[in-house]
């Protein structure tokens, strides 16, 4: 833990493949001898015993776990839990863990992967591709309403995703989620358009790519007009 000097720990936990457990001797044995016939126990099980080895490393540190729709783990007060489902299933979540602190990352506002395609060429699970208007658009008051709210990540996983297209994915969309969390007030189109390409024009001075939010001309266009129009 000394290479990690950061409180908060985030140990993960997601999409546990509880299929691969029941093919190994050892686990299905294991089971058996202390008469465990749930995979959420034993889930338990292991969750537990990490926080007890971290926690005897070091009990300053605090931990956070991925949690989603349809997981039933138990978390103490003092976890964090970054959710990653749907923003719909967002209250269901919180009502289950009231003492919690969340970091927010719904699949249908801040996946930055989605929408080009899944790993055999047919449509992405977590279709459409989020705009960045999208990703600005997430309104943070109606969680905060429900749940005590740390802030958010937006998530670039990277099944079909590698060097030659990672930067392109996430500027400067990453950037529109970063200066909504600055700005609880929705801004207009045209403002954030103007904002987003100053800030890539300064990240690709720096050697970074960046995806175009509009032609060229458009850009321009922001920057010459008295009183632009929102589109």
């Amino acid at each position: 833990l000394s290479m990690f000097p950061e409180k908060l720990v985030h140990v993960g936990g997601d999409e546990v493949d509880t299929s691969l457990w029941k093919k190994r001797d050892s686990i299905t044995k294991w089971m058996k001898k202390r008469n465990i016939t749930d995979y959420n126990v034993l889930s338990q099980l292991y969750q537990d015993r990490q926080k007890r080895i971290i926690k005897k490393l070091d009990k300053s540190r605090q931990l956070a776990y991925w949690i989603f729709e349809g997981e039933h783990l138990k978390y103490q007060p003092d976890d964090v839990l970054h959710y990653w489902g749907h923003s719909q299933n967002f209250s269901d979540i919180a009502s289950r863990n009231p003492s919690n602190k969340f970091i927010i990352s719904y699949v249908d506002y801040l996946y930055l992967d989605c929408g080009l395609s899944s790993l055999v060429g047919g449509n992405s699970w977590c279709d459409p591709f989020k705009t960045f208007w999208t990703i600005y658009s997430l309104d943070l008051k109606s969680a905060q309403e429900k749940a005590s709210i740390l802030g958010a990540e937006a998530c670039m996983w990277s099944e079909v995703v590698n060097e030659d297209v990672l930067e392109y994915k996430l500027w400067p969309r990453a950037a529109a989620l970063s200066e909504r969390l600055w700005n609880s007030n929705l801004a207009s189109k045209t403002s954030v358009v103007r904002r987003l390409s100053a800030q890539g024009a300064r990240l690709r001075s720096r050697g970074y790519h960046i995806n175009p939010l509009s032609a060229e001309y458009c850009d321009c266009l922001l920057y010459t007009s008295p009183s632009p129009r929102d589109s």
